[in-house]
Parts: structure tokens; C-alpha cells; sequence
């Protein structure tokens, strides 16, 4: 029985890893977003255009489909800014061997095993701006671990997917 459980912890803590994406957001609870209908978006910081195309449709898309339209700057009731951020990281892991006689490990000793893992670290900032007085509405950043991926379709799934989950909280405009 607790073996079982153990076995049990290992699974749930294993697929709990699998999706490292973390958003979160913040709004300006004054702001009143049911005036909200048009948007332009911006980029800033990004210098790769293939990625900015990806974002810059994913974003549209989502939105869209939350009943907001995308119009030129001048018309827009909201702008949308966003910021791509990469940062290289470690994480130490730490975990216990058993040394002994096997199969039966009586008599052994566990030993600490110390790792670390190198990866890059992406993070998206998306702003949503007032045009009149270039204050922050909402904001919502995502991180994770950046992947490699073999196809150009393969990197436009994985952004869709982040920006459906960035965009998952923000409000569904009110027809």
C-alpha cells in the first residue's frame, strides 16, 4: 500500500510538470472595460519578425474571437503593447540513491546526487493601454521554458497555444 502511494505522488508530480507556462495578470479595477470594442497592437522590444508575426496574428486572433476588432492606431480604444524578454537559467536539483547490495539494498546507504539544469527562460509582457492617457488597463506576462521546435508550424501551434492562455482571464467583450 505504500509503494502505491508513493507511486502515485511520482505520477501526479510528473504530469504536473509537463506544462510549465505561468500567466499572470493585473487591471486597473477603476477602468470601466465594457467601453472597450477596438484595438491596434504594438511591439516593442522584439527584433525577430517571423516570431512577431506569430505573436502579433495569435493575439489578433484571440481577441477577435473575443469580439474586439483590430482597426489603425487612431481608432483604437485600446492599444496593445507587448515585450519579449529571454534569460538564461539554472535549477539545482537534488535527489537520493540508494547505494547497497542489490536487489535487496539492506545494509545500504543513500547518497545525495546534486544537478543542474541549464535552459533559456522566455517571458512575454502584454499591456493593454488607454490611448488618451497612455495608462496601463490591464497587463499579463507569461514565462516559460523555451522549446525547440522542428517546423514552423510546430513554433505557430506552441504560440497560439501560450497566447490562449495568456488571454484565457481577459475579458469577453459584451455584445
Amino acid at each position: 500500500m505504500k509503494m502505491k502511494i508513493i507511486f502515485l505522488m511520482l505520477i501526479a508530480t510528473l504530469f504536473s510538470a509537463c506544462s510549465s507556462l505561468r500567466v499572470s495578470s493585473d487591471y486597473d479595477t477603476k477602468f470601466d472595460m465594457k467601453t472597450l470594442k477596438q484595438f491596434h497592437i504594438i511591439h516593442s522590444n522584439a527584433k525577430d519578425t517571423l516570431t512577431i508575426n506569430r505573436i502579433d496574428d495569435a493575439i489578433t486572433k484571440e481577441l477577435n474571437a473575443k469580439g474586439y476588432k483590430a482597426v489603425a492606431k487612431n481608432e483604437a480604444d485600446f492599444l496593445v503593447y507587448y515585450h519579449i524578454d529571454v534569460k538564461n537559467k539554472t535549477q539545482v536539483l537534488t535527489d537520493y540513491q540508494t547505494i547497497g547490495m542489490y536487489p535487496y539494498r539492506y545494509g545500504g546507504m543513500m547518497v545525495p546526487t546534486t544537478r543542474t539544469y541549464n535552459y533559456d527562460e522566455g517571458k512575454l509582457i502584454v499591456d493593454m493601454v488607454d490611448p488618451k492617457d497612455n495608462n496601463i488597463i490591464y497587463r499579463l506576462s507569461v514565462k516559460d521554458e523555451l522549446k525547440t521546435f522542428d517546423t514552423p508550424q510546430k513554433r505557430t501551434k506552441y504560440i497560439n497555444k501560450v497566447i490562449k492562455a495568456l488571454l484565457k482571464d481577459f475579458p469577453q467583450k459584451k455584445l
